[in-house]
């Protein structure tokens, strides 16, 4: 439901708007330690925790056995702030502990803890001594209810974990590691029987080169479904391994956070689900590799609802619910047996960027069964044979969905034959519509999870977060030219969210939380001389004298730059006098004004009577997607020859 509210709408709140929006919290953005001005602080000496030597050669006979290379094996610590570390205080009194991490010969180290409790201000990082590598800060929005959390990777020998703390808030956080993986270099293991292509380190980067970013041409169709594929880091207690996982819709569409991946990424191993970490949106922004790592939104801990070997499939629900601003889409799946012409597939090959690959050859069911490298034999029919026409997969691709030409899950990733050149690789993926029966139980299938209430639906469509509000519109003069850089603000009384029009005229909101009453405004302030000219004072009197009445009611809102519900001869002075630089503003009104585009005026010859509307007021209720447009009127300029982009 939408209502209207006229405001007054003045510079001043525009600048509020502006202090409202850049009053952050008191929060640490870079490393004490890394900083010139705190070099005297820190002692050369700072505590160490030193890391036994990997054992190789037992690592390489584990993952042979196990058939899935991890990326890092565990050691066993107890450190934290009360019990390992060291204290500093910075000039101003905030309070720094730091703990630095040495492996003798690993090739980098990612840190875990069981009780993470950050306070509002407080903030932490881990980082490589040369300042090369920062991971940070994470502040208390990291807080998981578990109180699990994880931080890596940092490359290299030596990382440093470093809290900092404002002295008003010293002792109510608390850091406990108990485990830091050592990773170590996959390029000396075997590759595994040709189902999973080798190579010589994970993460950014490292993906062979044939594979296509999600945001080329290939994955321009699928820019909703892309938000629902996430990187997952799996954590056992035997170490850390790597996966692609997604984010199902279910019959009741009320956002319940299942991710679907393959059950061989923990199969042989224990599973830690509560330390299991999901990175959502870590793609580059356009189609080229980027010369940097993007950043990913991520999210720790999980819960296990149900697997099945049979046709590798895993359903975890997120222990938190997931942050509006990763802007997550819940990808909708089919549950009937389907062999599409077109297929295609979402990943996180090597654990590197998120790529896409696709088949334009028909999905098969493979009669036979499978045998796998672990020694895991999967019976018949439970999965298809994909045929990539571009792309391929690899280690951290397993778990990604099997997609049908409308974005509907179909499968996930089991493995395959893989061509490291991506010519004619065969993926071969656990079939969704085995998995929803599955072995029967609510642990061994999907249905009494993805459709609760056994409803007679086999098929359901993706979805935009159920918990949020999408905003976005246009502002654009009476003749239909975008106006930029209009600042829109739109709030609740507590939090205000801002978005700026570009050169069409256009804004958008990221995602904001449903189910509250909010206020919307726009608002620009610049050069209020722009448009105006003796031209319109001469029309403004050939109005005001009945010789030529301005023609819309737009025009007339423009002539009435002191705001006193009237054109006078009063308005014609003010005009003059900002043409002729004695002044820089008008008395009475913003350079700019808007009026809701949907307004109806009752007399379109006496609009300043009316309380025409330059606020939407989008009620409690209000959920899902507005789309809000204004007409912007330049004060002053009834001509409307000012220009919008100005």
């Amino acid at each position: 439901m939408i209502r209207y509210s006229k405001l007054l709408l003045t510079f001043c709140l525009s600048i509020s708007l502006f202090l409202s929006t850049n009053a952050q919290e008191n929060t640490a953005i870079q490393p004490a330690g890394l900083q010139k001005q705190y070099s005297s602080v820190f002692s050369s000496s700072s505590t160490s925790l030193s890391l036994p030597p990997i054992d190789y050669v037992a690592v390489q006979q584990e993952d042979q056995n196990s058939g899935m290379p991890r990326i890092a094996v565990p050691v066993k610590v107890q450190a934290g702030l009360e019990n390992g570390g060291s204290w500093y205080t910075l000039p101003n009194g905030d309070l720094v502990w730091q703990l630095a991490l040495e492996s003798p010969n690993g090739l980098g180290m990612m840190a875990l803890y069981e009780k993470f409790n950050l306070p509002k201000g407080a903030s932490l990082f881990m980082y490589a001594p040369d300042g090369k590598q920062v991971l940070g800060p994470y502040t208390h929005r990291d807080n998981s209810k578990n109180g699990r959390f994880m931080t890596g990777l940092i490359e290299g020998q030596r990382a440093i974990v470093e809290y900092r703390v404002p002295a008003n808030v010293k002792g109510q956080g608390a850091i406990e590691l108990f485990r830091v993986d050592q990773v170590y270099d996959p390029s000396v293991f075997n590759s595994l029987n040709g189902t999973v292509a080798g190579g010589n380190s994970r993460g950014f980067g490292t993906s062979n080169d044939c594979h296509e970013n999600i945001n080329c041409d290939l994955g321009l169709a699928f820019q909703k479904e892309k938000r629902g594929i996430v990187r997952v880091i799996v954590v056992v207690e035997e170490g850390i391994g790597i996966c692609s996982g997604n984010l199902l819709n279910n019959t009741r569409k009320d956002g319940t956070p299942y991710i679907l991946t393959g059950f061989h990424c923990m199969d042989g191993f224990t599973p830690l689900y509560d330390m299991w970490r999901f990175d959502f949106n870590y793609e580059t922004t356009g189609c080229d590799n980027p010369t940097a790592e993007p950043g990913a939104q991520a999210l720790t801990g999980s819960v296990f609802r149900a697997g099945r070997q049979e046709s590798d499939f895993l359903l975890l629900e997120l222990t938190d619910t997931i942050p509006l601003d990763y802007n997550p889409y819940f990808l909708g799946w089919n549950s009937q047996s389907s062999e599409p012409d077109t297929s295609y597939c979402i990943h996180h090959p090597n654990a590197d960027i998120k790529k896409i690959g696709v088949s334009y050859e028909p999905v098969d069911i493979i009669n036979g069964s499978l045998n796998w490298n672990n020694g895991v034999t999967t019976p018949r029919n439970h999965h298809y044979e994909m045929i990539y026409s571009a792309g391929s997969f690899e280690v951290g691709s397993s778990g990604s969905a099997l997609l049908d030409p409308e974005g509907l899950v179909i499968g996930q990733l089991n493995g395959g034959q893989v061509n490291e050149n991506c010519v004619g690789t065969k993926g071969w993926f656990g079939r969704l519509n085995v998995s929803w029966e599955g072995g029967g139980t609510m642990e061994t299938s999907l249905k009494y999870w993805l459709n609760p209430d056994t409803l007679a639906q086999d098929t359901i469509h993706g979805m935009e977060n159920p918990n949020a509000l999408f905003v976005s519109g246009y502002v654009y003069t009476e003749e239909d030219f975008g106006v930029a850089n209009v600042l829109v603000g739109i709030g609740d009384g507590e939090e205000l969210y801002l978005a700026s029009t570009d050169s069409t005229g256009y804004y958008e909101f990221l995602p904001i939380p449903a189910g509250k009453e909010y206020t919307l405004v726009p608002a620009k302030t610049s050069n209020a001389v722009n448009g105006v000219s003796v031209l319109d004072i001469i029309q403004v009197r050939r109005h005001i004298l009945g010789l030529a009445d301005l023609d819309s009611p737009y025009k007339i809102i423009a002539a009435d730059v002191d705001s006193n519900g009237m054109v006078t001869t009063l308005d014609i002075i003010h005009m003059q006098r900002l043409t002729l630089g004695l002044v820089e503003e008008l008395p009475g009104v913003p350079s700019w004004q808007f009026v809701a585009e949907d307004f109806e005026f009752q007399n379109d010859n006496m609009p300043l009577s009316e309380d025409f509307p330059i606020a939407y007021i989008l009620a409690e209720a209000a959920r899902g997607k507005f789309e809000l447009n204004f007409i912007g009127i330049k004060s002053g300029d009834v001509n409307v020859t000012a220009d919008p982009l100005e």
